[in-house]
């Protein structure tokens, strides 16, 4: 009986550490971070290097959806511990490391191989762009529209989260697979509930596509096309089952 008990307590106990090193490794993967690189953002292919340089390693390129795109970031990031980045690029996405010193291109180049990338090109980091952090950003939920959750981005600060052109492809979907940017009639009840007002304020024109935005002006909602180079808030909706 004394050995039944034993090998229980042994048997939970190893439970509760294998269940304590996958939150722990989950938390790790949410607190990584990649930059959103702009599409026109020019990374010429380079053959050699220089220490003082800084360059992108492009691992892969991908025209499957964007949460598979992310998904392999996070595969890459496991076992990487260096920058990584995405850029959307011909109706696909390249996959990046970095950017990453001349330096360290050797190491990387072998960390790749032991994951199974054994090609890549390298790309001259000719201009390091801040790009959108998402370990800065805060997914407030405040409600429901038509069986969905609202979801807010903010700042931690609190403030409203402002997005590019290029940031607004993926910060929804950040969220899950689901999440899309808020359609143009969940805009119309969400900009007309008195607790989304109080929360968010009517001054603000909001992404409703890459290129259009949306405002509540009195009872109607008034598109326009985005400002070149602008940045503007939005609002992201995803599926209760999400």
């Amino acid at each position: 009986m004394n050995n039944k008990k034993t090998l229980f307590f042994i048997g939970l106990i190893s439970l509760l550490l294998c269940n304590t090193l996958n939150f722990a490794h989950a938390n790790s993967l949410n607190n990584k971070r990649f930059d959103v690189l702009n599409t026109d953002l020019k990374l010429p292919i380079t053959m050699n290097f220089i220490d003082s340089q800084y360059y992108y390693v492009q691992v892969l390129y991908t025209k499957q959806s964007q949460a598979n795109a992310l998904d392999k970031i996070q595969e890459i990031q496991q076992s990487i511990q260096y920058p990584t980045a995405i850029q959307p690029f011909d109706s696909g996405y390249r996959l990046y490391i970095g950017a990453v010193k001349g330096s360290d291109l050797l190491h990387i180049k072998k960390l790749l191989r032991s994951i199974g990338y054994n090609d890549h090109l390298l790309r001259k980091a000719n201009k390091i762009k801040q790009s959108l952090t998402l370990k800065d950003i805060v997914f407030q939920q405040f409600g429901k529209i038509n069986s969905k959750y609202i979801i807010l981005p903010r700042y931690k600060d609190g403030t409203l989260a402002l997005f590019d052109q290029v940031d607004t492809h993926f910060i929804c979907q950040s969220i899950n697979p689901h999440a899309t940017i808020a359609l143009e009639s969940e805009y119309g009840g969400i900009l007309s509930k008195i607790d989304a007002i109080s929360a968010i304020g009517l001054q603000y024109r909001f992404w409703l596509t890459s290129n259009r935005t949306v405002t509540r002006v009195s009872d109607n909602l008034v598109m326009k096309t985005a400002a070149q180079g602008a940045k503007y808030p939005l609002i992201c909706t995803t599926k209760l089952d999400s």
